[in-house]
C-alpha cells in the first residue's frame, strides 16, 4: 500500500495538512483546494497543548483512510 506523509502544526503553515488557527483546528485537503474547520480547540475534552497536537495528528490520518469530515469532527 502506498504511503503519504501527513503534516500537522500548531501554526498555519503552508505544508501542514492540519493546523491550528485562531483557536480552531483546521484541515486542508484535495491538493490544498479544500480548507475547513474541524473543531474549536476549546471543544476538546482533554486539555493541554499535547492533546491539541494529538488531535491535529489524528485528523488527517483518519481522513486519509476514508473517515468522513463529520466523523472526524
Amino acid at each position: 500500500m502506498p504511503c503519504k506523509t501527513k503534516w500537522f502544526s500548531l501554526s498555519d503553515q503552508d505544508d501542514a495538512d492540519a493546523y491550528l488557527r485562531d483557536g480552531a483546528l483546521r484541515w486542508r485537503g484535495d491538493g490544498r483546494r479544500t480548507e475547513c474547520a474541524l473543531a474549536a480547540a476549546s471543544e476538546l475534552r482533554l486539555r493541554g497543548r499535547h492533546n491539541i497536537e494529538n488531535a491535529l495528528a489524528a485528523s488527517p490520518a483518519a481522513l486519509a483512510v476514508g473517515a468522513s469530515l463529520e466523523r472526524v469532527r
